[in-house]
């Protein structure tokens, strides 16, 4: 083991380095702006410093149980909001990043150390810090947030991702076997993180062929549904019909049961209550943990309008938010005067420079893929032949420091009685 203050300076150096490239790599995934923080630096400092003795007493593997474990806690601390699946997700991207860029430099890393010209610690030193330049350069350029996104959000591409670390974990365990406890430690306890994430995917992918499987039931309870109702003159029993459907298919709509709201509430709060359970119903059913401020006023002079298509507006701008939307709120504003409707809802935005973001409302626009993009297109036709207007406006926030997207529609009275 290499000794002497210069050792000790050049292994403070490689840790402040390792943390640098997690906090990169953590911002870039999770889209987070850049900001240090006290917070920030004074765990970078327990790293940097904690680390060293770790490394000086402790054989390699041991080093790297307790760097895995720090690391998971300081992404934790930094992402905030994010979940175990997340924080093992940014640790698993830091560690194929720094195994991959390296690769071309290593050819000439090992002839430098052969010639015995340098200090070995030094040459690491100096590809730990070409490394972490390289990785801030792909961090800035590249959109990783997008990549990860899709990732957490896509139930297949997580069970690939998770499914492929575990492959390259076995074969390196198999590839680099010692007969050392420390080294079946480290695999064993790598092995249980990457079952722990990879557990709920594989529930989720249960309970989505769960859900294929029943479709027959479901096509036979609309069916009997159809049929019951069919002649039936009275609105309970077709009320009572309907909810039956519903719970058939798993949607409890005694939460929509306002018998008695109408008897305790003047129209203006059932009206409320009304819009503000719609975005409730809306937001239980995401993956995402995201936050949605919202402001809700309906008039009660405003009778006329067709409240179903208000509602459905508002739906279809929330789903586009909530597309958008990696960890920032979503802010909500859906009000009703005597003579006007205005809905309005913002959510984080990251836009190509130069572009026109109107082209949002063209038909099959969508940064999501093909065969989206089609319901902010007939959004706006829907919109504008009622006489409305619907505009959207982009904004820095200084809360979050990023920007945010605003689609605002303002529709009149008369216009919606035409």
């Amino acid at each position: 083991m290499a000794e002497g203050l210069t050792w000790w300076i050049i292994q403070f150096g490689l840790n402040f380095l390792d943390f640098v490239m997690i906090y990169f790599i953590s911002h870039a995934l999770m889209k987070k702006y850049m900001m240090v923080k006290a917070q920030h630096v004074a765990l970078c400092l327990f790293y940097t410093i904690a680390m060293a003795p770790v490394f000086y007493f402790f054989d390699g593997y041991i080093y790297r149980i307790v760097a895995t474990i720090l690391a998971l806690f300081i992404l934790k601390a930094i992402v905030k909001r994010g979940s175990f699946s997340d924080l093992l997700t940014i640790y698993a991207v830091f560690l194929i990043m720094t195994g991959v860029i390296p690769a071309p430099m290593g050819a000439i890393i090992w002839v430098i150390i052969e010639s015995g010209e340098f200090n070995q610690s030094f040459i690491f030193l100096i590809a730990q810090s070409l490394t972490t330049i390289a990785i801030i350069f792909v961090c800035k350029k590249f959109k990783w947030h997008s990549l990860f996104n899709r990732i957490q959000s896509d139930t297949v591409l997580k069970l690939i991702f998770y499914m492929l670390s575990l492959i390259l974990l076995m074969a390196t365990f198999i590839l680099n076997f010692e007969y050392q406890f420390s080294y079946f430690l480290f695999f064993v306890i790598a092995v249980v993180l990457i079952g722990l994430a990879l557990f709920p995917v594989m529930v989720k992918l249960y309970q989505d062929r769960v859900k294929v499987i029943s479709t027959h039931d479901s096509i036979n309870s609309l069916l009997s549904t159809a049929l019951s109702m069919m002649g039936e003159t009275d609105p309970e029993a077709i009320k009572d019909a309907f909810k039956q459907h519903a719970n058939d298919l798993g949607v409890d709509l005694n939460q929509l049961d306002m018998s008695n709201t109408y008897d305790e509430l003047d129209y203006m709060d059932t009206m409320t209550e009304k819009v503000n359970t719609f975005i409730d119903m809306k937001m239980k059913g995401q993956s995402k943990k995201i936050e949605v401020f919202s402001d809700v006023t309906y008039h009660k002079d405003y009778q006329d309008v067709d409240f179903q298509l208000a509602v459905k507006w508002l739906g279809i701008l929330l789903d586009n938010a909530i597309d958008a939307t990696d960890t920032h709120p979503i802010y909500l504003y859906f009000a009703t005067t005597v003579r006007r409707l205005s809905i309005r809802v913002a959510n984080e935005y990251i836009g190509n420079e130069g572009q026109d973001i109107q082209v949002i409302f063209e038909k099959g626009y969508s940064t999501k893929g093909e065969g989206r993009g089609i319901g902010l297109h007939n959004l706006y036709e829907t919109v504008t032949k009622l006489g409305g207007e619907i505009e959207v406006d982009e904004y820095y926030t200084e809360a979050y420091h990023c920007h945010y997207l605003q689609i605002s529609i303002q529709l009149k009275k008369e216009d919606a009685m035409d």
